[in-house]
């Protein structure tokens, strides 16, 4: 019965998802700050590195981009608009299940049109990360929304990413 009751706590421990480890937690915040740098620098196809092949962006208010081709045209496309972006992210929860990480954070974008025009959009944002072979983590699904405890006056005074 002993032995019963070990292997079912084993496979308990194993079974449950783990917390991230330090390790694991600077390389999906690093990963953050590299997409967010790449993007307001228009380095648009340096952002493949990123993604998984198969990955999809599921962002408010357009359809899914499905693929890593679909979504870097989504992200060139609206980076064509010659609009000024700055983003800024705050991790609330990382989770590592084996080879994949959820990231749960809030986001903060304003937005500088030519025309003069400012704008600011605030919400929370679900990643799935997949580890790649080499230990990468990289992009395997992005869901944001806005939500209306993360506003605009919450934005963090410094730091982007």
């Amino acid at each position: 019965m002993r032995a019963i009751q070990t292997i079912l706590v084993a496979v308990a421990l194993l079974a449950a998802p783990a917390l991230a480890t330090p390790r694991d937690e600077a390389a999906i915040i690093a990963h953050g700050k590299q997409w967010s740098a790449l993007y307001e620098a228009g380095k648009i196809e340096e952002m493949r590195a990123l993604y998984e092949p198969d990955a999809w962006l599921m962002t408010e208010g357009a359809p899914a981009a499905k693929g890593v081709d679909s979504i870097l045209a989504f992200l060139k496309r609206n980076k064509a608009s010659a609009n000024t972006v700055a983003f800024a992210f705050a991790p609330e929860q990382i989770t590592i299940d084996g080879p994949r990480g959820y990231l749960v954070s809030k986001y903060w974008m304003a937005i500088d049109t030519p025309a003069g025009q400012h704008i600011e959009s605030a919400g929370r944002s679900f990643l799935v990360f997949k580890r790649g072979r080499n230990g990468t983590w990289r992009i395997w699904r992005d869901i944001d929304n806005r939500a209306p405890d993360v506003t605009p006056a919450d934005r963090p005074k410094s730091g982007t990413g």
